[in-house]
C-alpha cells in the first residue's frame, strides 16, 4: 500500500491556512472524487475510492498531510503527491 506524507511549515494565521486548505479540499474533491470533512478545526479527514484513510492536520506554523492509498489508488500516488506539493509551494509561505 502506498502512502503520501507531506509536512510543510508556514507563517500564515490559523484562519488563512484553513482557507488555503479549503481550496485544496475543493480541488481534491472535484479532481479525484474524494470526500473531505472537518473532524474539528484542525483535522480534515479524507476518504474515497482509492484512499484507505487520510487527513490534513493544521497546527501553529505547520501543515501535515498523511494519506494511505489502497491498492487501486497506488497508481495515482505520484500524480496526487505532485499536485499537493505544487499547491503547498504556491500557497503556504
Amino acid at each position: 500500500m502506498a502512502s503520501i506524507d507531506i509536512t510543510r511549515k508556514h507563517s500564515l494565521s490559523n484562519e488563512d491556512v484553513k482557507a488555503k486548505i479549503e481550496s485544496l479540499r475543493t480541488e481534491l474533491e472535484k479532481k479525484y472524487s474524494l470526500k473531505c470533512s472537518w473532524k474539528n478545526n484542525e483535522v480534515l479527514d479524507i476518504a474515497g475510492t482509492g484512499v484507505k484513510n487520510g487527513n490534513i492536520t493544521l497546527s501553529s506554523g505547520l501543515v501535515q498531510i498523511a494519506i494511505n492509498l489502497t491498492f487501486l489508488g497506488s497508481p495515482f500516488k505520484s500524480k496526487i503527491e505532485t499536485r499537493i506539493n505544487e499547491y503547498m509551494d504556491a500557497n503556504l509561505k
